[in-house]
């Protein structure tokens, strides 16, 4: 199945100014979710950085054969590169991006760091409870085995991340319900989750937090608690969004641009 294949979906540079932001795109998404954000970045003078994961994008056969820890050195790297040639220096992380912002952001301190949709923890105590008793016996999920592609919240939670997939082709169908999920990687995307928790506390730099109010993934009740972590001064702001915050079609986008310019000005 041929998905994430455009060049939208590819690491990019864009020069502009002196001043740099590296945008780091979710789980399991591609650069192409933070073109928007770099776009009005550009328009104001930065240069922007969005950095492809390892294992995503068009290389996305191979996400399943990955480690967490990958995908921290691949921002670390990318924040070096900018800081060399750069400052001030704004990193932006989105949903698992953002708990990778947290690593790199401990080791190297940006100028100002923005989180948005914070992931930092996997599921409810009784799943991840749940969770613990099957991994021993169960090494792959296979959560699309039984999937009903006449279901329209199906379709919209597939094309978010299946964007170039057509979802009516029989073959493409196949191939998603075959889908196996290594249950390890469920464990190591926590675990990493659960140590930027941690390294919050290690921030001192200026951090932005937005969330959207109706995001059933990354819980305002679990970014407040995220939010309580940091060392350095927090700039909390809520906007009516699901967990795609950052889609520039959704009515509350503007509410998020603006933050973000008020923000790093």
């Amino acid at each position: 199945m041929k998905v994430f294949q455009g060049e939208r979906h590819a690491d990019f540079l864009i020069e502009r100014g002196q001043a740099a932001a590296l945008l780091i795109h979710g789980f399991p998404g591609t650069p192409a979710e933070m073109r928007p954000i770099a776009s009005f970045l550009n328009e104001t003078g930065w240069t922007t950085r969005g950095l492809l994961l390892p294992g995503f994008g068009a290389q996305i056969d191979s996400l399943f054969q990955r480690h967490p820890q990958e995908w921290i050195d691949a921002a670390v790297e990318a924040l070096q590169a900018l800081k060399a040639k750069h400052q001030p220096i704004v990193l932006i992380g989105y949903s698992l991006g953002a708990a990778i912002s947290i690593h790199a952001a401990a080791q190297l301190k940006p100028d100002q760091l923005i989180l948005l949709a914070p992931f930092w923890q996997l599921g409810t105590r009784g799943q991840r409870a749940i969770f613990r008793l099957i991994r021993p016996i169960v090494r792959h999920l296979r959560p699309f085995s039984r999937a009903n592609f006449n279901n329209p919240r199906l379709r919209r939670f597939l094309g978010e991340f299946l964007q170039d997939a057509d979802l009516d082709d029989p073959d493409v169908q196949q191939l998603i319900r075959q889908t196996k999920i290594p249950v390890d990687l469920f464990e190591q995307i926590h675990r990493m989750g659960q140590q930027a928790y941690h390294l919050a506390k290690q921030i001192d730099r200026p951090t932005l937090i937005l969330q959207g109010r109706r995001d059933p993934v990354v819980t305002l009740l679990l970014t407040q608690q995220l939010m309580r972590q940091f060392a350095g001064s927090i700039k909390y702001v809520e906007i009516d969004a699901p967990h795609q915050l950052i889609d520039p079609t959704l009515p509350d986008w503007p509410q998020l641009a603006r933050a973000v310019r008020e923000f790093i000005t």
